[in-house]
């Protein structure tokens, strides 16, 4: 009776950990992809809001990981999304059309962090100052680069090899090479609907949510300036940049969902492809 007693005591502690996370499982390398990851490592890897954010295929093209549907190809993947993105163009003008952009400051709760000028308001509040003359003031839909100055397009939405993995890959999404510590801005007003980090991916990672469902994705950060539920507002830093995650050096992976969660090509909204 006492070896049974002393086993389940064993296993209830071991499931309490695995549950619990990273009291009970310490930094770990992670495989290539989630699906390689062994049970108790999934469930550490999904409390910090892992997401698999890129599709790759086989050599004949037919998607292994990350697709919209399983068995898709390339093509098909492709074409589905410039659908879904030609679909949240219209929507994303139609509702530009409708709405009046607002003429007072939107004002935050609390004070912003790294690099966001703000100025204490007499209710104890903050303004967060617009730094990005390219982004207009409380844009509601995200248009524009989350990065200044125009700075060169590592790998941009499209077709590629992994350059990690070496798999055929639609990258869904915009590489900027950009050094460590360059500050991310974001596009449009939004609330911030996740932050996370996980190892074998997207590194330290960051959701916002915006106007008509659409959702953008910052991916190989250092670290995120904002917290999850908080309001923030276009042109202002949210996060600097880094390489953390699966990457060969500094940059910042930009991409884009629709309020489906479908990926977007997102140069349709940011202006430059390449």
């Amino acid at each position: 009776m006492r070896k049974r007693v002393f086993a389940f005591t064993v296993f209830t502690v071991f499931i309490a950990g695995a549950a619990f996370g990273r009291g009970f499982l310490t930094a770990q390398s992670f495989p290539e992809t989630f699906q390689d990851l062994s049970f108790t490592d999934r469930i550490v890897v999904l409390q910090d809001g892992y997401e698999d954010y890129e599709s790759e295929y086989d050599a004949n093209g037919v998607c292994i990981s990350g697709c919209t549907y399983a068995g898709i190809t390339i093509e098909q993947d492709n074409i589905l999304t410039q659908k879904e993105t030609a679909a949240s163009l219209v929507q994303s003008a139609l509702y530009e059309a409708q709405q009046k952009q607002p003429t007072q400051p939107i004002l935050s709760n609390k004070p912003t962090q790294s690099g966001q000028q703000t100025k204490p308001n007499g209710d104890g509040a903050y303004y967060c100052q617009n730094q990005r003359m390219d982004i207009p003031l409380h844009q509601a839909i995200p248009r524009g680069e989350p990065v200044a100055n125009r700075p060169r397009i590592s790998s941009p939405y499209g077709n590629r090899t992994h350059p990690v993995t070496g798999k055929p890959q639609l990258h869904k999404g915009i590489d900027y090479a950009v050094p460590s510590l360059t500050l991310v801005y974001t596009t449009a007003d939004g609330i911030v609907e996740k932050t996370w980090t996980d190892n074998s991916g997207c590194g330290n990672g960051l959701l916002i949510k915006h106007a008509t469902g659409i959702r953008t994705q910052y991916c190989h950060l250092d670290h995120v300036t904002v917290k999850n539920g908080e309001h923030v507002f276009a042109g202002c830093p949210v996060a600097l940049s880094d390489n953390t995650g699966q990457s060969t050096g500094p940059h910042l992976h930009y991409s884009m969902k629709n309020e489906s969660g479908n990926y977007l090509d997102p140069s349709a909204y940011t202006g430059r492809a390449n």
